[in-house]
């Protein structure tokens, strides 16, 4: 919240509960202003109004004017307001226009494309709210502190989700996002502590620094293939975070973008990918399987993975293994590196007993290597799984993860 405006706000409002102008007219329960032949609308004229309908037009002078706006502040701690219905004539809902009123139900009508800078800001009781077709943009904070709401559904036309938009609307369990959003603002669904899941449109090329931080509930999100960069903390926090599918269109990590997601298991990193910034998957303690499709992998700073499980392993791109100890990428992965010729079917190098099928019976195999060598009845080269060149315990972490993650 921008508390130095808020602060000004409110001397501004002294003395005006509810944005009642006195130069303005007043039409039954509302005061209106007119100008430029249309009526914005200003306050309650009735502070006691519990529902409200807007009217779509207002007479003054003889004349009609439709009713195009709802100004700037104009409800604002309004605590008894706690329904409206805003009419189809209404384009614009303004700055801090229902901020900390008590509004539990809200029904917007479909021509306002614009919801300012924290227009609902604070309303706590508030638990659902459709954004029709014609919003094009939803402000900064606009829904900040919303803590009662539990479902949002944005329509195919709003392009833009207002930086903090959604943050810490607590009770918000799913979002709806139509394939019109380009870009979701800074923090917009941060602290949202029970989303428990996302599906980012293929629309959306901007995904902003904390846009799901501190959202532990959240198990899977599915990122569009237009989004080319996950930006600083994005899902940094999501600790049950178990799925998360990076589309090839990604070329940068940001730093912490995944920093303790405790719940992740693997992770595949796109061929696309140019740079994974410092403490990118920090403290993933349970990350047991990486697959990079890289071929020349860029230098990489080891606290990009500082704090994975201590089997967690690296899979790479056949012949690419002096690269990537040379980028710096392998410092932590203590389960192994793993060359693959496929990077996306590894059965035949784990499968060390040829029955075609990788099991505990393939980790027996390798024990059996260990112990008898060559009279085993299998060879080194069969016996290393892990592709590092050497038959020792790395080999059996390195079948355990293909048992549990499945083919990297």
């Amino acid at each position: 919240m921008k508390t130095n405006r808020l602060f000004l706000t409110l001397l501004l409002l002294a003395g005006s509960i509810c944005g009642h102008a006195d130069s303005d007219i007043a039409v039954g329960n509302l005061y209106f202003h007119i100008g430029n032949g249309e009526a914005t609308v200003l306050g309650l004229a009735d502070y006691s109004i519990t529902e409200l309908t807007i009217p779509d037009k207002v007479q003054y002078d003889e004349k009609d004017y439709p009713v195009t706006s709802i100004g700037d502040y104009v409800f604002s701690s309004c605590a008894s307001l706690t329904s409206v219905t805003i009419p189809n004539t209404v384009t614009r809902i303004g700055i801090q226009a229902f901020c900390w009123s008590g509004l539990t139900s809200v029904n917007i009508g479909d021509s306002v494309t614009s919801i300012g800078d924290d227009a609902f800001y604070g309303c706590s009781g508030l638990t659902t709210i459709a954004i029709p077709n014609s919003v094009t943009s939803i402000g900064e904070e606009a829904f900040m502190n919303c803590t009662a709401l539990t479902s949002v559904t944005i329509d195919n036309s709003a392009t833009s989700i207002g930086i903090r938009a959604f943050k810490n609307c607590y009770g918000l369990t799913s979002v709806n996002l139509g394939n019109s959003v380009t870009s979701i603002g800074h923090g917009a669904f941060s602290s949202c502590g029970n989303l428990t899941e996302i599906n980012i449109p293929n629309s959306v090329t901007s995904l902003g620094e904390n846009a799901f931080l501190a959202c532990p509930e959240l198990t899977s999100v599915v990122i569009g293939n237009s989004v080319t960069s996950i930006e600083n903390s994005v899902f940094d926090g999501c600790t049950k975070l178990t799925s998360i599918s990076i589309p090839n269109s990604v070329t940068s990590i940001g730093r912490g973008a995944f920093s303790n997601c405790k719940g992740l298991t693997e992770i595949t990193i796109p061929s696309s990918v140019t740079g994974i910034a410092y403490a990118a998957f920090y403290y993933c303690e349970n990350l047991a399987s990486v697959t990079s499709k890289i071929k020349e992998p860029f230098k990489i700073d080891p606290y990009s993975f500082y704090g994975i499980s201590t089997n967690c392993i690296l899979y790479i791109p056949k012949g690419t293994r002096d690269a990537y100890i040379a980028a710096g990428w392998t410092k932590v992965f203590y389960g192994g590196v793993v060359e693959l010729e496929d990077i996306d079917d590894t059965r035949e190098r784990m499968d060390v007993n040829g029955d075609g099928d990788v099991s505990t019976a393939d980790i027996t195999a390798i024990y059996n290597y260990i112990i008898n060598g060559e009279r085993s009845g299998f060879t080194r080269d069969k016996a290393n799984a892990n592709g590092d060149n050497e038959v020792n315990t790395a080999d059996v972490t390195a079948i355990y993860n293909h048992i549990i993650h499945g083919s990297k």
